[in-house]
């Protein structure tokens, strides 16, 4: 009897988290899959002068934002909803950092005012406003994900679909230019708030506070260094190329950055939430390892059709998707044709360290590889273009995935599991 009870347990938790990753995939593949169509049609709509007008300001507001990239977010996913105290705090946390940013970004647009760059002053503003809001959004969103809902991710994609075609395309044709790309990021916003308070049926209006208490605050500190470090890596390269090469080569840079990754893109839920839920509900180390390996299977296999399409036939791929007047991304293009593979390399482990709130050794291993890549760009002017920086970007992702390989072997090889991979504590690894 026993035994069937267990075996009816294990059956459920494997409906359950394919009913997770079901709605995950269908979120993430409405939202990137018509973001790549959204993105095609308005690059044959505006310049790409606009766009690198919009790219430098927001690699701007993130490098800004950095020490208020601090979040109790990711907790609430790795404890799956345990408490309903955790949603209060980083709730309270998040209003707080909401603020902060608010501060940040009111001063930034003031700098660049003075400067006479009164456009560059507005979208740092609105872009601002939007990721202010966003992190808000976040405690909700990561609150549902905990539970294992995510229904409610799929709702907000397809919000954002309706959204695009009835509010930015029509601005595009307005001449709006480069704010026409403000406006998802604002919108979704506002939707986003709506949606995720009715699927969680709690308030996200509560009294801000930054004092969490000392396990908390040593969990959200090590979270801000892994959210200020991948952030920082995800946007020092646009500033570098935008301030070095203009904003037409950050253009074309950054339209390559975006795009050339179709297979994360495609794939990325095996790399995101699901998967660490999927990683949290392991019972043994086989298990564990079993799904690690099967995903990663996935990853490369997909990751190696994608650098072969577009080593070889970058040019013709630019020309035939964007345009005529999007050619000169194509050297980019191919640079960046191994993107994907890079992704897969230092996603996937990073994962399974968030499954056990492994921040330390995730917030080490990202300050590291930020550290290194701004001083390699700093100390060696000749990388300082596009195509260098594309082979810099995916070195960093590369050796930061091995290194959290090297941190998470414990969790995969181990002769001796754990009785549930969230008992392990993530500082008691190896490593670190």
């Amino acid at each position: 009897m026993t035994r069937i009870i267990h075996g009816a347990r294990r059956r459920l938790a494997k409906l359950a988290h394919l009913r997770s990753h079901l709605w995950q995939s269908l979120a993430t593949y409405t939202a990137q899959g018509f973001g790549m169509f959204f993105g095609i049609l308005l690059a044959r709509l505006l310049d790409p002068t606009d766009y690198g007008s919009f790219g430098f300001a927001v690699a701007v507001v993130f490098l800004a934002l950095l020490p208020a990239i601090w979040t109790l977010a990711p907790i609430l996913v790795s404890e799956g909803g345990q408490t309903a105290e955790n949603h209060t705090r980083a709730a309270g946390f998040g209003w707080c950092v909401a603020l902060a940013r608010l501060l940040i970004v009111t001063g930034l647009g003031l700098y660049y005012w003075n400067l006479g760059k009164s456009q560059t002053a507005a979208l740092c503003l609105l872009i601002g406003i939007g990721e202010a809001g966003r992190e808000l959004n976040n405690v909700q969103r990561c609150y549902l994900e905990g539970l294992g809902n995510f229904k409610p991710n799929f709702i907000s994609a397809l919000s954002g679909v309706i959204f695009c075609f009835a509010v930015v395309v029509p601005a595009s044709q307005l001449g709006w230019g480069p704010f026409t790309l403000v406006l998802p990021g604002l919108g979704g916003m506002v939707i986003d708030f709506f949606i995720f308070r009715h699927y969680s049926g709690r308030s996200i209006f509560v009294r801000p506070s930054w004092w969490l208490g000392s396990e908390f605050m040593q969990k959200s500190f090590w979270l801000w260094i892994y959210g200020a470090s991948e952030s920082g890596l995800q946007r020092v390269d646009s500033w570098f190329v935008g301030r070095f090469q203009g904003i037409v080569q950050l253009a074309y840079y950054n339209r390559a950055f975006g795009y050339a990754p179709l297979s994360s893109l495609v794939l990325s839920s095996l790399v995101t939430s699901p998967i660490v839920v999927g990683f949290n509900s392991c019972k043994t180390v086989l298990a564990r390892r079993r799904l690690f390996f099967h995903a990663a299977l996935i990853l490369l296999a997909g990751g190696l059709v994608n650098w072969a399409a577009l080593f070889f036939f970058a040019d013709p791929f630019v020309h035939l998707v964007f345009g005529s007047k999007w050619i000169g991304a194509a050297p980019v293009f191919k640079a960046f044709a191994g993107l994907s593979l890079a992704y897969a390399i230092s996603q996937l482990p990073t994962a399974v360290m968030v499954a056990v709130q492994g921040y330390r050794q995730i917030g080490v291993i990202r300050f590291c590889g930020l550290l290194t890549f701004v001083s390699a760009l700093a100390l060696l002017p000749q990388l300082r273009n596009p195509i260098a920086i594309a082979y810099l970007v995916q070195v960093s992702w590369v050796l930061q995935g091995v290194a959290m390989l090297f941190c998470a072997r414990s969790l995969l090889f181990v002769s001796d599991p754990p009785s549930k991979l969230g008992t392990q504590s993530a500082t008691s690894n190896d490593g670190f």
